[in-house]
């Protein structure tokens, strides 16, 4: 089994991969930039890393595996981990894990895991489609024709800039007077109408005070708003088990709620027509962890954590 085209498909809807007792694969969102040496504009895209300390199974790669190749968890989870044996034994060997489509994996001089990411591929949805887009700077042409002016012409010009300056300064004055003299009237009507206006207002604002106040006030009784905020949204379920017929999902369903899981539903088909049964839905990854640990221990070994 190439366990990496297994790998692969889930970097696009997950930011980390759990690979049992070896390692998870994690991506980032990184934005979009511009390439000096190819000269090219690359679209937004998911970087590549690799952590060894993260070996704790949380299901999702075992259960995609069992999706795929349409056997049990456990017979996926037993394959899974003959090829983590073999990946081991190589690394420990000196040879390299050439990964296709992720990265190449090797070992130091130090006996730690070295990975370097391979670039050509875009795991991120959003990005689909889109190519790299080359842009090479301009190369702006050298200006040629130019004619230096002589002494004598420059002081021409110079004379001749004074004298037209000298006029238009006059005419400028001209009219910024007659400006200012149009500028003065409006201002004046224009304060005329504001204070005709004004006291307008206030002989009305006077009228509707004398005709609403009065000596007996009467009491208005509280008015009391209920607001409901909108619930964040649930992207993180704890899937208990997945069938084929709807009958067997809702029979699973009945039993989690008499074990103890109140809020367990029916979370929907899967891509493979799959009836996905779940124990909670949350909205941030953290609590979803903690929950799916917390299950385990209580009996249910085979949940694991789906992110839509």
């Amino acid at each position: 089994m190439r366990l990496e085209q297994h790998i692969a498909p889930l970097l696009y809807r997950h930011h980390c991969v759990v690979v049992p007792e070896f390692g998870a694969f994690l991506t980032q969102r990184r934005a979009a930039y511009y390439n000096v040496k190819t000269q090219s504009f690359l679209p937004p895209s998911k970087s590549l890393s690799f952590n060894e300390q993260l070996q704790t199974s949380d299901g999702v790669l075992v259960s995609y595996i069992a999706a795929v190749q349409s056997c049990s968890y456990e017979q996926a989870l037993e394959e899974l981990m003959t090829v983590v044996q073999g990946w081991k034994s190589d690394l420990a060997n000196g040879i390299s894990l050439d990964l296709e489509d992720i990265g190449l994996l090797s070992k130091n001089t130090e006996g730690a895991l070295v990975f370097q990411p391979y670039h050509h591929q875009n795991y991120l949805l959003d990005s689909f489609g889109l190519s790299p887009v080359h842009a090479a700077a301009l190369q702006l042409p050298a200006l040629s024709g130019v004619r230096k002016l002589p002494q004598d012409e420059l002081h021409s010009e110079f004379k001749l800039g004074k004298s037209f300056m000298k006029y238009a300064a006059i005419g400028l004055i001209a009219v910024s007077t007659a400006l200012g003299g149009l500028q003065l009237r409006s201002s004046y009507e224009n304060n005329t109408i504001l204070a005709a206006k004004t006291a307008q207002e206030t002989i009305t604002k006077t009228l509707q005070e004398a005709n609403f106040f009065s000596d007996n006030p009467i009491d208005l009784p509280a008015l009391e708003i209920e607001l409901s905020l909108p619930k964040p949204a649930q992207h993180y379920f704890i899937v208990a088990g997945s069938f084929i017929k709807e009958k067997n999902a809702k029979e699973q369903l009945e039993l989690l709620k008499t074990q103890g899981y109140p809020n367990a539903s029916i979370i929907g088909q899967n891509a493979y027509g799959l009836y996905q049964v779940g124990l909670q839905a949350f909205a941030e990854e953290m609590e979803a962890r903690r929950f799916l640990s917390s299950a385990r221990s209580n009996g249910s070994e085979a949940a694991w954590l789906l992110i839509k």
